[in-house]
């Protein structure tokens, strides 16, 4: 949900800050060009005025302009002229004797009194060019905001509507090993340790996204110290991450063992360890050996949600966690 609101704020700003102002600059370039007026001081008066005011004091000072082309070769042509300067195609009806303009239904030159008989028979009549544009730039200036509006309220009501989902988070802890090798007395996990090398990391994964929960019992190499550790948990459309960090420095000489508990929505997810920067190779192995969280487990860190939002919080150390979310 937050990558949702995050593509949401990103075509927020885009629309306002970039696509509708790009929009309404070549608009107004092309057509103070058009017009015969400083197209680009106009553009950046337009861009530069808040509010649309400058687009708006344009569409009302900009100064008029002849339309028409020639039907033959679409050429722009002015009102007055009679020939196309371009194909030669005649446009107005002229006095044959005077080479006035003249109407097609005078029957006498008002000039030279020439007889106008049949003087209208070969003309082309211009066409006025369709400039469509200002009204596409319009309606997408109205479009926009309204189609993120509407968004905005789908997004709050998916939002919403996910209030009564299920309750999730991950939690990091961190053990020693012996001591929880010995707590928990199990030959399986014993030999899983014991097999484990500072090469890669190594992960024994209980359960699958398809249950409530997930747990992850991670040997991490050079890991002494787990003020080193952080998380993240990246969500998106195409990516569920759950990335783990660590640096290899630390004050201790012991190492730990990482227990990661994933309920809920927090489930699904690709496992992702980075030391000093560099992905860590995961083995990771499935067991039917349930993994137990001691009670004198550290709480590393913590991030909890409930009714189908999340409520953002990432606890670093195990004393800011609330006594609700700890099961104190």
């Amino acid at each position: 949900m937050n990558i949702i609101w995050s593509i949401f704020n990103l075509l927020i700003l885009l629309s306002v800050f970039l696509i509708v102002p790009i929009l309404i600059g070549v608009y107004v370039y092309r057509d103070a060009n058009r017009r015969g007026m400083n197209a680009l001081v106009w553009t950046l008066i337009a861009l530069i005025a808040p509010s649309l005011i400058g687009f708006i004091i344009y569409l009302l000072v900009r100064s008029s302009y002849s339309d028409l082309e020639c039907p033959r070769c679409q050429t722009a042509i002015k009102e007055e002229y009679v020939l196309c300067p371009k194909c030669g195609a005649k446009l107005r009806p002229f006095c044959p004797n005077c080479s006035a303009p003249v109407e097609p239904d005078w029957k006498v030159c008002p000039k030279c009194a020439a007889s106008l008989e049949e003087i209208g028979q070969d003309v082309v009549v211009p066409t006025r060019k369709k400039d469509k544009s200002l009204g596409v730039i319009l309606l997408l200036v109205i479009l926009i905001p309204v189609i993120l509006i509407i968004a905005f309220v789908g997004l709050f009501t998916f939002q919403m509507a996910g209030s009564n989902g299920p309750t999730g988070g991950t939690s990091i802890y961190a053990v020693n090993p012996e001591e929880y090798i010995a707590q928990i007395k199990n030959d399986e996990i014993a030999a899983w340790y014991a097999n484990c090398t500072d090469d890669n990391v190594y992960v024994l994964q209980y359960g699958n996204e398809s249950e409530d929960s997930v747990y992850y019992l991670i040997h991490m190499p050079g890991l002494r110290d787990t003020r080193e550790i952080d998380f993240d948990n990246n969500e998106g459309f195409f990516r569920n991450i759950l990335e783990i960090e660590y640096d290899v420095e630390g004050r201790n000489n012991e190492d730990y063992l990482i227990l990661v508990a994933c309920t809920g929505n927090d489930t699904a997810k690709k496992l992702q360890i980075t030391c000093d920067d560099k992905k860590m190779d995961c083995i990771i192995e499935s067991t039917i050996t349930e993994i137990i969280i001691p009670k004198n487990a550290e709480m590393v860190a913590a991030e909890h949600y409930s009714g189908g939002g999340r409520g953002g919080s990432v606890y670093v150390r195990s004393e800011e966690v609330p006594a609700a979310q700890t099961g104190e």
